[in-house]
């Protein structure tokens, strides 16, 4: 999901929320980083404005956690489940605070420098 308040797609995104199998098969995990680089790192995002969520399928899953590509070791991830009462709510709320925190902090950051330029 690309967090957006543009409909420029991810420029001008405030935040990247990548969804993955929680046991994050080679094959997925690669695909991780390429959307990764594409939709956060080239335009700009930090870590904290990205969240990997690792969704549980089902009961087979449980404490089957794969390990995330190194890429990705600095960024949020929240191990959740998107059936009916899980904790998706509030992960993603989270993921979206922080995303939204740091947008606000370089907004912040560029107009003081335009401030003292002037």
């Amino acid at each position: 999901a690309v967090v957006s308040t543009q409909s420029t797609g991810a420029r001008g995104a405030a935040a990247v929320i990548l969804v993955a199998n929680a046991a994050v098969p080679e094959d997925e995990a690669q695909f991780l980083e390429m959307l990764y680089l594409r939709f956060a790192a080239q335009h700009g995002l930090k870590e904290s404005q990205c969240s990997v969520f690792l969704n549980h399928v089902g009961p087979d899953e449980a404490g089957r956690i794969g390990k995330l590509p190194q890429m990705l070791a600095k960024v949020n991830s929240e191990v959740v489940s998107m059936e009916a009462g899980s904790v998706l709510h509030a992960a993603f709320c989270k993921a979206l605070t922080s995303a939204l925190a740091t947008r606000d902090e370089e907004w912040r950051k560029g107009e003081n420098q335009i401030l003292s330029v002037s």
